[in-house]
């Protein structure tokens, strides 16, 4: 990594200075120069663009500190998008982003490295101390306010293992709205394993997150990695999330509005409309994500002459149903024995049916 260079003296309020990470050894932040092409173009802010980023510039805990000490207050905070994985995120995210009034930032690799740090907290082994932690958790939630544009609104898609993240999203400013996607069980298990043989598979790269956030939502020891099987993990993810943002629902039930990915592509304007009312969106900019969410639909179905719709989806579930049906079936039965003996909020239990 670079020498440490002097600090950007907009850095606090310019998005094009993208605090891209955080390494908690040596308490510094990761910085890099790049456009607001690279916000919208990107798939996902996270270690895919490090190829994109060009010169990195380290930037200790402390001085990035004080640049964002005297972070003005932000008239309307940036709204959230929690989900619990293969579920419409990126579509959405992409359907906002149509609005040049709206900032994507899809998966943003620094909030990843806050979500690990937190998880580490509690351990021996951790590299940072709370106050640490709580001063860089600072940093990274008032880096996604900047905007490249006075009218302009981040809009921040998080990775699905930051859901542990929640609180400290919504209790950072009292005005914060999210957006919690997520779909039945079955469906999921449809979904998740029909990529459980790829090297980049959740149910690989994310299985020890997921059974940590299990441990820490049911309070038990989760069982060894070693002896579940893929449709195992794939349960235990999803009653791990879905079981977190229940509760965060509960507590916030005005401040985040959960929706059915499935229920969403039978009426995509309709739940689009709704999402931007809940986040507070123009009406000019309303109307520029409806109408631009054909073009959107096109590229996520991976075919210019059709957009993505509801049957679509459906095939793509039901040709995983054929495939990997005993798995599934296997799945849905180690939930209930879960549900037998962990107390799990009723809407947790209600989508697994």
């Amino acid at each position: 990594m670079a020498a440490q260079l002097q600090l950007p003296a907009d850095i606090g309020s310019n998005p094009g200075w993208l605090i891209h990470d955080f390494q908690a050894m040596f308490r510094r932040f990761a910085v890099a120069q790049v456009s607001e092409s690279l916000y919208r173009e990107s798939a996902f802010m996270n270690n895919a663009i490090n190829p994109q980023l060009g010169k990195i510039m380290p930037v200790g805990l402390a001085p990035m500190q004080a640049a964002f000490q005297s972070a003005a207050p932000v008239p309307v905070p940036a709204p959230y998008i929690f989900h619990i994985g293969h579920c419409g995120s990126t579509l959405v995210s992409r359907a906002l982003g149509a609005s040049g009034d709206i900032l994507p930032v899809r998966e943003p690799r620094l909030l990843i490295a806050v979500s690990d740090c937190l998880r580490d907290l509690q351990d021996p082994l951790s590299w940072l101390s709370a106050s640490e932690y709580r001063a860089m958790e600072r940093v990274a939630l008032l880096a996604m306010e900047r905007q490249f544009h006075d009218a302009q609104l981040p809009v921040v898609k998080l990775t699905s293992t930051c859901n542990n993240l929640v609180d400290a999203v919504l209790d950072q400013h009292p005005d914060r709205k999210a957006l919690f996607l997520y779909q039945p069980l079955e469906p999921a298990l449809a979904g998740i394993l029909r990529t459980q043989q790829k090297p980049t598979s959740d149910l690989r790269v994310q299985a020890q997150y997921r059974l940590m956030d299990w441990s820490e939502v049911s309070g038990q020891q989760p069982p060894r990695l070693t002896e579940l099987r893929a449709e195992q993990i794939a349960v235990i993810s999803w009653l791990g999330n879905m079981t977190r943002m229940s509760h965060a629902i509960e507590r916030y039930p005005q401040r985040i509005l959960p929706m059915n990915f499935e229920q969403f592509l039978q009426d995509p304007a309709g739940k689009l409309e709704r999402i931007c009312t809940h986040f507070s969106l123009r009406d000019p900019v309303q109307e520029t994500v409806i109408k631009g969410f054909a073009s959107v639909a096109r590229n996520y179905s991976k075919d210019p002459r059709r957009a993505f719709t509801a049957a679509d989806r459906q095939a793509i579930l039901n040709k995983s149903r054929q495939l990997f049906s005993s798995q599934i079936k296997a799945g849905l039965e180690y939930a209930q024995s879960l549900l037998a003996t962990h107390q799990l909020p009723a809407r947790v239990s209600e989508l697994t049916e």
